[in-house]
């Protein structure tokens, strides 16, 4: 996977990156996704299983914390170390976070 890590001058907890799809067809988000979900906590470590939220074109914004619903168009949590993953084709991505609670959207 080609990643790209932004230059930022958000609060250090907060971590973010882009990256390209990778090209292995049997890891396609779309078409297998256990299988592109356990790469992606490969390759990062992550502390918990990542969230994919699973895109509708809509104006949903789920809470993770509050609700196991995952179809919508925006991701909110305030726990420390949940990692929340968009996957984008034509629409551009964006991160919100709080100076200093471990929130993001």
């Amino acid at each position: 996977m080609s990643m790209i890590i932004p230059k930022w001058s958000a609060p250090s907890f907060v971590k973010a990156c882009t990256f390209a799809h990778p090209t292995q067809t049997h890891v396609h988000a779309k078409n297998h996704p256990k299988a592109f979900q356990a790469c992606i906590q490969q390759k990062f470590e992550f502390q918990k299983p990542a969230i994919i939220l699973e895109q509708i074109h809509s104006n949903i914004c789920i809470d993770v914390d509050d609700s196991s619903e995952r179809r919508g168009d925006a991701l909110i949590t305030k726990k420390p170390h949940q990692t929340l993953l968009i996957q984008t084709a034509d629409c551009l991505p964006i991160l919100i976070c709080h100076r200093y609670q471990p929130q993001i959207a």
